[in-house]
Formats: structure tokens, C-alpha cells, sequence
């Protein structure tokens, strides 16, 4: 029973007690809202439960809604609350049970329909939110404990000011794609997050870390990584923030409040071998059924499916990783959610589309031009057009459960892998993400980036078992030799073999040719090079087919040879009568949806010919209708060999019983090179179709070369590609980060994967830094001896540091001098360093070490060696750097407590000698010599010492240098310089004029000043000094460590940094952003330009280069932005376009300066070049203004695919500045970018995909 009829037989109850005379007589009151609604639920007209409808017109049991007459809500409790239909009719409010007995309130109104159009609506002025209790080790989802009630203004929470899931809807028409307007949702990895497996985090807290420091280091600042923060002696700075992605521990009653980070003792990839034999029981009611039973992994990634967990499925082509997909599809279905299926490329979209069509009812496809069933559970969608969905707050994406990423492994690519990565970091939390990859080197490694940039745990799921194996194969002169079995095993028997026949074809093809032009006959020598060619592939074709070997896919790396060697082909059919008639058919049928004048394109004649006789081209220069009849007619196998290139393994699955490798050898854009194992894993997994084959057949192609057998092992059996980042920053990336609040550019690189392994290291470093925070705080305070007064032990120490510096830049100028030859001779006392402070040495040779050798094979060196080397390097230049000196240098066994501690000549702290001292013969580089003094030690004996390896020797002459040690020492008065320890600094070499620079003299000077200061500090007789200097040595170390891995933590250290605040300085520079970083105007403009170069764009339209045009010429204008291709054909321009192109290039010079200027690396000649290409300007003009196909064609070499390729870039163009038009309100410019798509959206460049026909 509806609302309406219940009221009215409530209304003829009421009627007919009321005629009685009962007290209890009477009627409901109806708001005049919800029509037609069922009942939930009901009770007795003077009691029982609550009749209650409400879609946010009650606040909860107990209160009602009066109508329209009423101002405010009645505030009877208990109160049954009936919503009806606005019908005219008088009711009377009734109180239910609980207040049975209390008077009635009665109301008489009339209401008419129409009040039901304008009805209020109330939204809740709170919501519910779970609260989760800690993570139990291995649990991967949250424990909710309860609920709390939140506050919810949903007047002030919309798509302009909230990046909140729960704001208001926006309006319909951007519900799908969004608004540049609008705010995009708050990214994933939030405060709110899922704790890794493993990890533990325990109730809220505060932070308390600045306890362990005291006032010396603001701890929060260290742990945000503000860029301001310093660690310094009795000095801090930097904000008060706490960085998203921190867990906080509450006290544990100790006094203290810790901070940890999330990611400690954690990881965020779990690799999933676990057994599957209890599948059925796990999943006994699957979202959908599969006439087959699933492979283990299939099994493993639908387990974490049904759990709402993130999964990596990393396979072999053919392998069913598809399967995943379709599940993630069904169980979004089930539980009336959206899943969005992402490609890398448009075409694979298209053909997705057609095949999860066949297995769902409910699928839909958003491309730039095309948009069918926008409202299905099922999208299908290149990974651009989900990022620019992120970016535009789509309402659409709250509904999303699933994004199921295809072909991973496109995140290596250099133009558009950065964008994967922006997808992946600009998530919502609530959505779950499936990766479906190829076999990569870093799997686990690139999981666990996405489960640390997610918070949540990445299940990797993976398989190296192909479902057909795989056979590999050289031909060489129509004989096949077997390189690698189905094991995977490499035959040297066999590559032997045809190595040998390789050599003998190539024997004889030299003996019979000559070294002229042509040979008698007079036919030119590459002409009878070509016609060996096609004889080669006609044989190599027949016997393909003569083996049972078809469909084959033939993989060239050029488009050209793809061509020819099909055409090459003329004497050949593939197909029987019946299958030729099929085909004739299908390709009628196709290209009925094409103009007349199209159907007769060279290309089209030319590619039906092949067709019918079961051959095909696949190539990017093909135009896009043909290449799916191609497409269609291999998948259905009336195609029996496809001549294709690199891109044809990139698309859907399509595999074939054989796969043939033309050439090994590619051009990768910069150079000529062999394929990387990755790359031949991914072509010749197509060979083997499961169900069909045992076995898929590989074949090499040895006509022209044979490789190496180390080559060939590598490529065929080695490890594949690797993972790698390709983010980098765009302006547009830029802009539309600054539009959010809850994400900011800083945080987008720091979660990128190029970023990983810090990130991965960040939970390491905090622990060392809370560690030496911790020590900080647990040092004795330092106590002055003398006067009670503050200690000035810390700018004792600080002195005396600044003195070691000036002192070893003095030091490595003496060094480095012409004079350091003659100084540095047989006898000659130095300084140099020891584990425990400076020590004395005495030079046996000084010579100059070519080669660089000289130190390694030092004589006689002792196990003290490493310790000298491990000095401070002094950075000397000239002879120092390369200079090598074998010195007998004192060594003690022991730490020396001695409390007489002197001034070092350059500002160190030197030890006198003391007993149980050790001589060492050693060879270090002169660069590593503290200080050169002018004594000399007579009685020393290389020959001795070195050549002959004297013990005596050396230790007499160890004796002699100690006793020379212990006089220095006696001249010590009053803790000043020793009188004998005579240093040679610059300014004694300067009376020859080799040293007389300025910047010697003032550092010298300096020096100077800094040793009197410390000899007239306090601390400076101290009888403590040796020990509290240790102290605050400690801690400056401590100190400095600590500002490093503060450092280390912050902003400031990410990779992207710079470049990040150079571009901001050009945003700035061209007022695109304000000072305070906000996005202005022009900003917002480039918001809404993805297709191209967002600044040149913007720039031609707040310059009205556009406005002055019409359609026909911006379209030509934006044609130069968006081709990519080369021609040697110079366009023929009218002269309207000539003076644009001039102002375009002017402008774009302009902008590559102004970059250069501000830091960018980038020469601004080769930024001009790189962003201009005017090689399809006079095409597109002319079709713009309606001329055929055909005619456009002939006006360059450049191939149909690519020109119809930019034109449909430029519709994307276009309407992206019809649109950044209506940002800035020019209606003229609109109108014309508008007109301007008309004009190019037509015939063959916009036919309909075959993948889309009903």
C-alpha cells in the first residue's frame, strides 16, 4: 500500500471515530512532499511504531514538519510522521504511544499541487563517521569501533570551496568531466589512512618532541621539513606544522609524547604465493562465473578483490590478467559502484569497449570526441582523461570503486608515463586501484611505491608461467634452427648451425656479385638487392604456411618496410574462396561509413587489396578505420599475416601462432640500437593463442645479420625492463595544484615515484634523527669552573672550528704553491692528523704521482694508514692534489688524558707527546698534511727507512722525532702556540711575490684575529678545557647531524625542487600566479589546456593573436603545437598566416628566454624548435575550408594516420580554448573556436570507430 491510500483510509477510520464520539479521533497531518512513495512501515492510528517516510524533511524521531502555513516545526515527541502527497484534504496531527492521552493538535489547511514544485528541503546538519580502532598485525583494512556524529555544513562545503567527498553535488552537466571551476577531491594517503601490514599505531596524542630537544630544535619543523628549519647552538627556526601521513602515540607514561611515522616496520608490498585450494570455500558466491577454472594467481588477485585490497597483477601477454579486470567490473556492478578501466592509448580504449561490451550490459566509453553511456557502471577511458577528470572534481568519481589500470608498464614512457603517477597520487582514498602489467624487473619496488603513496598494502599477485610456451627460432635461408626451447633453455648446438649457414649464404652472395653498379644486363645493384628482398619474403611466406605457422605477426621497426614487404607480395594468397569472400563483405560493410570519394584513398585501395588476399599492415600512419578493419579481420583469423610494428604488441589480445622478427635492431629516437630483452618479451609474447596452440613459435629473420649468441641470450632470455619514473613537472600540473588546498606541489613530487626510495628511507632517518635528538637532550648541561658565570665553551669551540677552516684553506695554499717542492724535502717536520688530534710527522720523499699509484704501493705502510687517510681533505690545487709523501708519523696505542692541551697553529687542539708512541712509515697524499713547519730533523735515512725496511732504523728514528716532539712541547707557556712550532704560511712565501694575492692576505688576517680571540677566552686556560671541548664537540656533531637529516627530511631535498620554484618564478613573471602563489586570471586560463603547450596557448590568447583570425587560420595555427611528425615538404601559406607564424615564433622565443633567464634548463632555440612544427599548417588550412581528404594528401608526404592523428588533436584543442574563452568571457573568440570545430570535425578524420558500431 502506497502513502496516499494509507492516508485515506486513515482519514474514513478517523471520520468514522470521531462520529462515535471517541476522544481519540482524528487524522494525519501531510507535508506536502514525496508523492507515490511506499510505506516503510506503519502502526495503529493511535499508537505503534512511527509512520515514518523521510528523505531529509524530519530531524529524527520525535519531530514534524507542519506545511507551508506553519512557520515551525511542531515539537510534539514520539510523534508518527506521515508524508503524503499534497492532496487537499484536512488531517489532524495525532500524538502516538508514547504520549497517549495528550491533547491533539488539529490544523486546517488546503494545499494545492502546485506547492509540491516548490517544496524545502532541509540537508543533515551532521553526519556519521566510523572510528577505527589500531590495526592488528597483518590486518590490511581498518577495525571500525564506533561511530561519532560530525558536523556537516553542507551550504558551505561545494564544489568551489571543498575538496570534501561530502560537499554538494555540482551541477549535472559537469558531473562527468568536471569543471575547471571546481576543486578537485582530496587525494588518497591522507591523515585517515590504512595502517601497513605490520604496522601499529595507537590512539591521538599530542605532539610532544620538542621535550627531547629543548629549545635548541623546533622538533615539528625538523619532522615537516620546512625549509626554514636549522639546527643551530642556542638558535631554531621553522613552522609548527605536522606533516600529513604521521601517526601520533600517546603518552606512555614516561613523560614523553612519541611521533612515528606510518611507514615504520612496515611494508607496503605483500607479495601473495599463498595456496588457493580453498578458493571455493574463501569465495563461495563469485561476482561472476567463468566457464573455467581460474589459475592460482587469477584466484589469489579475486581473494583480494573481495576484500577491497589494492592489487599488482604482474603477467605474461595471454596470461588472463583480463580476468582480473572483468571481476573488478562485476563485483563494482554488485555492489551498485563504478569502475573505470584506464588504457594508455585511445585506440585500445575503443576495442576494450567492444570486447567488455560482449561480456557486460552496462558499459560506457569517454575519449576527447567520443562519449557513450557516460552514466554506466563500467567506464572505459585513457589515463589522460582520468587525470583531467581529478583535476576537475567530477562528481562522478565519489560513485568509483575500482580503477583498473592497463599496460603498467607504459608508466616508462618518456612523454606520458608522468601521467600514471599524477593518477595514481591524486586518488580519493575510497577508491581501490588494479594494476595489470607485463613481467618488469621492480615489480615489488613499484608496488610498494603505490601502497607508501596510498597508505594502503599492494597485494602483488604474479606469474612466470606462460599458458603457451614459447619456441625460439633463427631462419636462415628457408631453414629453421633452434636458438631456445620451450624450457627456456639456450641450444648452442643449433645457433652453431645456423651461424655456419648464415656464413656460407653470405659466402656465396659474395662470390657471385660485383663490387660496380650494376652487372651485365645493365640492372642496377639495389635493384636486384630489392627483388632478393621480396624473393626472400615470398619464401620465407610459403613456408610459414607450408608449416602450419599462420596467423603470423611479422614485426618491422619501420613503417615503411611494413609497407613493402607486404607489397612485395604480389603473387600470393593466404585465404581460401569462401574466406576471400568474407572478407570482401566485411570490408564493404566497413567502408560504408565512409564518403565515396574516401573509399577511393590509396591507402584504402591499396590496404583491400592485400586484405583479400589475407594480408595485412599495421602501422601508426594508417588511418585509424583501417587499421581496425585489420584489427577485426586478424582477431576473427582472416588475416593470416600481419606485417606490423611495435605499437601492434602494445594493444589488445590478440595473439597468433607464430611471430617473426624482421630486424632486432631499433631506433629509439636518439640512436640505432638492439632490443632490450623487455622489448622482444613483449612482441613475441603474441606468438602462442591458449587453447589452440602447445607451443607459440618465435622467429628471427637472419637474411641480412645474425647476432651474437651473448646477444641473443640477453635479449631472449634475460631479465626485463625495469620501472622507471618519467615524472616531471608541467605548468599545468603546476596551476591546477595550486587550485588545491589539500595536495600541494611540494607533496605531489615527494609522492612520486622517482621519490620512492626516500621516501622508503624516510622512516630509517626519522629514527635516527629522534635518536639524536634524544641524545641532545640527555646531555649534561655544561658548568663554567672559574667565574660561575655562563660557560663559553660552545664559542670557544666555534672559534676554534672557524680557525681550523681559514687555518686548512691557508695550509692547502702553501701546498698548492710552486714553493711546496722545496719544502716538502727529506727532513722536514709536519703536522698531520691521528685518531686523537693532530701529531707530528717528519718527510722521508715528496715526489708527484703520475699515475696515481704511487700511494697504494706504499712501503712498509701500518695498519694506522686508513686513519690518516681519513682525514680532513684540505682541497689543495696544483702539485698538492696529485703530490704523494712517505713520512714516518707518531702513532700511540692509547688515548692521551694529559691536561695540558695548546692551541694547534691552525686552530686544531695538538697533543704533546707522551710514552707508548709507535713509529709508522706511511705514504699519503700531500693534500693530506695539517701544517708545514720550518724545522728540519737531520739523521733521517730514505734508503734506510724505505728501500731497505730497517726496523732499527725506523725506530731510532721514531726516538729522534718524539724527542723533537717533547722540545716543541716544553717551550709551551701558558697554554699559547709552542715558540718551536714554527708554521710556514702563506705570508712567508710571499716575499717572493708568488703568493701575494688579496684574498690569502685577508684570510690570513682573519686567522690571526681568530687565534688571539682564543687565547684571550676564558676558556682558554681552563684546567677542564680538554674534556668540555670534547663535550662540545660532540654536540655541534650531533647538531650538524641532525640539521642534515632535517635537511635530508624537508622539502628542500627533493630532486624536483628547484625546478618546481623556477617555474613558479615564470608562472609569476607572466602573472599566471600572484606573489602569495595564488592562481590568478591567466592561470586559470592554462588550467584548461592539456592538448598542447599550455603557456604558448595562453600567451596567443591574452596577446588576441586569436581573435584577429578566422577559424580556418587558428586551426592552422594550432596545427604547429600538436604536429609531431617530419616532412621535407615547406607548406605554401597565405600571408595572413605568414605574419601568424612570425608573431608565433616571436612569442615562443620570448618564452624560452624568459625561462632561461629564470634557471630553467633549457636552451630556448631548442624549446622553439621542440614546440613548433609547421610541417602540417597548409593541411589542415586547406581542409579547414573543405577540401577532400584526398586533395589535403597531396599537398605533403606525410601519411594519411598521421594527419587524421592531429587532426583529432586539434578538436581537442579547439575545445579547450572554446573553453578557456568562456573563462575569461570572449564571446567572439568562442563563437569562433566553435566554428573553428565544425569545420575540421568531418568525413574519414571523425569516422565512427568500428569498435563503437552497434
Amino acid at each position: 500500500m502506497d502513502v496516499v491510500s494509507y492516508l485515506a483510509q486513515l482519514d474514513a477510520e478517523a471520520s468514522a471515530e470521531a462520529g462515535a464520539g471517541s476522544a481519540s479521533s482524528g487524522g494525519y497531518q501531510v507535508p506536502p512532499v514525496l508523492a507515490g512513495l511506499e510505506m516503510v512501515e506503519h502502526g495503529g492510528p493511535t499508537g505503534g511504531a512511527g509512520l515514518v517516510v523521510v528523505d531529509g524533511l524530519c530531524g529524527g524521531a520525535g519531530k514534524a514538519w507542519a506545511t507551508s502555513t506553519v512557520d515551525t516545526p511542531l515539537g510534539v515527541p514520539d510523534m508518527d510522521v506521515v508524508v503524503g502527497n499534497g492532496m487537499s484534504k484536512h488531517y489532524t496531527l495525532l500524538q502516538g504511544a508514547a504520549g497517549a492521552g495528550a491533547p491533539h493538535t488539529s490544523l486546517d489547511y488546503q494545499l494545492a499541487l502546485s506547492s509540491l514544485l516548490d517544496a524545502p528541503t532541509s540537508g543533515p546538519s551532521t553526519r556519521i563517521e566510523p572510528l577505527f580502532a589500531v590495526v592488528p598485525d597483518g590486518a590490511s583494512v581498518p577495525v571500525v569501533t564506533g561511530y561519532a556524529e560530525a558536523s556537516a555544513d553542507a551550504a558551505q562545503e561545494t564544489a568551489a570551496n571543498s575538496g570534501s567527498l561530502l560537499r554538494a553535488p555540482s551541477a549535472a552537466g559537469s558531473f562527468v568531466r568536471g569543471s575547471a571551476s571546481q576543486r578537485p577531491f582530496a587525494p588518497g594517503a591522507g591523515t585517515k589512512a590504512v595502517l601497513p601490514v605490520g604496522a601499529r599505531s595507537s590512539g591521538a596524542g599530542s605532539l610532544g618532541l620538542a621535550a627531547f630537544v629543548g629549545d635548541d630544535v623546533d622538533a615539528d619543523a625538523v619532522l615537516e621539513g620546512s625549509a626554514s628549519t636549522k639546527v643551530e647552538d642556542g638558535k631554531s627556526s621553522g613552522g609548527n606544522r605536522v606533516a600529513s601521513g604521521w601517526a601520533v602515540e600517546a603518552d606512555e607514561g614516561d613523560g614523553f609524547t612519541r611521533v612515528v611515522d606510518e611507514q615504520s616496520a612496515a611494508e607496503w608490498a605483500v607479495l601473495d604465493e599463498s595456496n588457493t585450494s580453498e578458493f571455493h570455500s574463501v569465495v563461495p558466491d563469485m561476482a561472476m562465473k567463468y566457464p573455467f577454472e581460474l589459475d592460482p594467481f587469477q584466484k589469489r588477485a579475486v581473494m583480494h578483490l573481495e576484500r577491497g585490497e589494492n592489487v599488482f597483477v604482474a603477467a605474461h601477454t595471454s596470461a588472463g590478467k583480463t580476468v582480473v579486470a572483468e571481476y573488478a567490473i562485476s563485483l563494482s556492478q554488485k555492489h551498485m559502484t563504478r569502475a573505470i578501466y584506464t588504457s594508455p592509448i585511445k585506440a585500445l580504449s575503443n576495442q576494450k569497449f567492444r570486447d567488455f561490451s560482449e561480456t557486460f550490459d552496462d558499459v560506457g566509453l569517454l575519449t576527447g570526441d567520443v562519449q557513450i553511456h557516460p552514466e554506466a557502471t563500467c567506464l572505459i577511458m585513457t589515463t589522460e582523461i582520468l587525470r583531467s577528470m581529478l583535476y576537475k572534481g567530477a562528481d562522478l568519481i565519489r560513485d568509483v570503486e575500482w580503477v583498473i589500470f592497463d599496460e603498467v608498464h607504459y608508466v616508462n614512457d618518456l612523454e606520458r608515463g608522468v601521467v600514471w603517477e599524477e593518477v595514481i597520487i591524486m586518488l580519493p582514498d575510497h577508491v581501490g586501484l588494479i594494476m595489470l602489467s607485463a613481467t618488469v624487473a621492480n615489480t615489488f619496488e613499484f608496488a610498494d611505491w603505490i601502497g607508501r603513496t596510498k597508505k594502503r598494502p599492494v597485494y602483488v599477485v604474479s606469474t612466470d608461467k606462460r599458458p603457451v610456451p614459447l619456441a625460439h627460432f633463427a631462419f636462415v635461408r628457408d631453414e629453421l634452427f633452434p636458438l631456445v626451447d620451450a624450457g627456456r633453455n639456450f641450444n648452442d648446438a643449433g645457433y652453431s648451425a645456423a651461424l655456419r649457414k648464415f656464413h656460407r649464404a653470405e659466402a656465396e652472395d659474395g662470390g657471385g656479385s660485383s663490387s660496380g653498379g650494376s652487372r651485365r644486363g645493365g640492372q642496377p645493384q639495389w635493384r636486384l638487392k630489392a627483388k632478393a628482398a621480396r624473393e626472400q619474403w615470398n619464401n620465407m611466406v610459403r613456408f610459414l604456411a607450408a608449416e602450419g605457422l599462420l596467423p603470423c605477426v611479422v614485426f618491422s621497426f619501420s613503417k615503411k618496410v611494413c609497407e613493402q614487404v607486404a607489397g612485395g607480395l604480389a603473387n600470393i594468397s593466404l585465404v581460401s574462396s569462401t574466406e576471400a569472400s568474407a572478407i570482401h563483405r566485411f570490408i564493404e560493410e566497413c567502408l560504408l561509413r565512409l564518403e565515396p570519394a574516401d573509399r577511393e584513398l590509396p591507402q584504402v585501395l591499396r590496404t583491400r587489396e592485400l586484405l583479400k588476399r589475407g594480408i595485412g599492415v599495421h602501422h601508426g600512419g594508417m588511418l585509424p578505420i583501417v587499421k581496425e578493419m585489420v584489427e577485426m579481420l586478424f582477431g576473427r583469423g582472416l588475416c593470416k599475416i600481419l606485417f606490423a610494428t611495435e605499437t601492434f604488441a602494445m594493444g589488445v589480445n590478440m595473439p597468433a601462432k607464430c611471430v617473426v622478427f624482421n630486424q632486432l635492431r631499433k631506433h629509439d629516437g636518439t640512436q640505432f640500437r638492439g632490443l632490450l630483452p623487455g622489448e622482444y618479451t613483449q612482441m613475441a609474447g603474441r606468438a602462442g593463442r591458449r587453447g589452440l596452440d602447445t607451443v607459440g613459435t618465435v622467429i628471427i629473420n637472419a637474411a641480412k645479420s645474425l647476432p651474437e649468441a651473448s646477444e641473443l641470450i640477453h635479449m631472449i632470455l634475460g631479465k626485463p625492463y625495469a620501472l622507471e619514473s618519467q615524472f616531471r613537472l608541467t605548468y599545468n600540473m603546476i596551476l591546477n595544484l595550486l587550485r588545491v588546498e589539500d595536495l600541494k606541489v611540494e607533496d605531489m613530487i615527494k609522492r612520486s615515484f622517482s621519490e620512492a626510495d626516500n621516501a622508503s628511507a624516510r622512516p630509517e632517518l626519522v629514527a635516527k634523527l629522534q635518536s639524536q635528538l634524544a641524545e641532545l637532550e640527555a646531555l649534561e648541561p655544561i658548568a663554567c669552573l672559574l667565574d660561575g658565570t655562563a660557560p663559553a665553551i660552545e664559542e670557544y669551540h666555534l672559534l676554534a672550528a672557524e680557525g681550523r677552516d681559514l687555518g686548512s684553506y691557508l695550509n692547502a695554499t702553501v701546498l698548492g704553491s710552486r714553493a711546496s717542492r722545496s719544502l716538502l724535502t727529506c727532513g722536514r717536520v709536519v703536522v698531520l692528523d691521528s685518531p686523537y688530534g693532530p701529531t707530528l710527522g717528519v718527510v722521508l720523499r715528496f715526489f708527484v704521482d703520475v699515475a696515481g699509484a704511487a700511494a697504494a704501493g706504499a712501503p712498509r705502510a701500518s695498519a694506522s694508514l686508513a686513519s690518516f687517510l681519513g682525514g680532513i681533505d684540505l682541497g689543495a690545487s696544483g702539485s698538492a692534489a696529485t703530490s704523494v709523501v712517505h713520512a714516518l708519523v707518531l702513532d700511540y696505542a692509547e688515548e692521551c688524558n694529559a691536561p695540558e692541551v695548546v692551541i694547534h697553529p691552525w686552530a686544531g687542539l695538538w697533543l704533546p707527546p707522551r710514552s707508548g708512541f709507535v713509529g709508522s712509515v706511511v705514504s699519503i697524499k700531500a693534500s693530506k698534511i695539517r701544517g708545514v713547519t720550518h724545522d728540519v730533523l737531520d739523521g733521517m735515512s730514505p734508503r734506510k727507512l724505505l728501500d731497505e725496511r730497517d726496523a732499527d732504523a725506523v725506530a731510532d728514528a721514531a726516538v729522534l722525532l718524539y724527542n723533537h716532539a717533547a722540545q716543541v712541547a716544553a717551550t709551551t707557556a701558558g697554554g699559547e702556540t709552542p715558540a718551536r712550532l714554527d708554521i710556514v704560511t702563506p705570508s712567508t712565501l710571499s716575499s717572493s711575490g708568488s703568493l701575494g694575492d688579496i684574498d690569502v692576505a685577508e684570510k690570513e688576517s682573519a686567522y690571526s684575529r681568530v687565534v688571539a680571540a682564543l687565547s684571550a677566552s676564558k676558556c682558554h686556560t681552563c684546567p677542564h678545557l680538554c674534556s668540555q671541548f670534547e663535550r662540545a664537540a660532540h654536540e655541534h656533531k650531533l647538531k650538524k647531524s641532525a640539521n642534515a637529516l632535517a635537511n635530508s627530511l624537508s622539502d628542500d631535498s627533493l630532486m624536483l625542487m628547484p625546478d618546481y620554484q623556477q617555474r613558479v618564478a615564470v608562472l609569476q613573471m607572466l602573472q599566471y600566479v600572484s606573489d602569495d602563489e595564488t592562481v590568478l586570471l591567466k592561470g586559470r586560463v592554462a588550467c584548461e589546456i592539456n592538448a598542447c603547450d599550455e603557456l604558448i596557448v595562453a600567451e596567443l590568447i591574452f596577446d588576441n593573436m586569436l581573435t584577429g583570425l578566422d577559424p580556418a587560420h587558428i586551426v592552422a595555427l594550432l596545427s604547429v603545437l600538436l604536429f609531431q611528425g617530419k616532412t621535407d615538404v615547406e607548406p605554401v601559406l597565405p600571408e595572413v598566416l605568414k605574419e601568424a607564424k612570425e608573431s608565433l615564433v616571436e612569442l615562443t622565443t620570448r618564452l624560452g628566454l624568459l625561462q632561461a633567464e629564470l634557471g630553467l634548463d633549457l636552451d630556448p632555440a631548442a624549446y622553439v624548435a621542440n614546440s613548433l612544427n609547421f610541417g602540417l599548417m597548409e593541411v589542415v588550412y586547406q581542409w579547414a575550408l573543405g577540401k577532400p581528404f584526398v586533395e589535403i594528401c597531396a599537398l605533403t608526404d606525410v601519411l594519411e594516420g598521421s594527419i587524421v592523428r592531429c587532426i583529432v588533436r586539434l578538436d581537442d584543442a579547439c575545445r579547450e580554448v572554446r573553453n578557456a574563452a568562456r573563462v575569461i568571457g570572449n564571446a567572439e573568440l568562442f563563437a569562433k573556436m566553435e566554428d573553428a570545430s565544425l569545420r575540421i570535425k568531418r568525413d574519414i578524420a571523425f569516422a565512427p570507430s568500428l569498435y563503437l558500431a552497434p
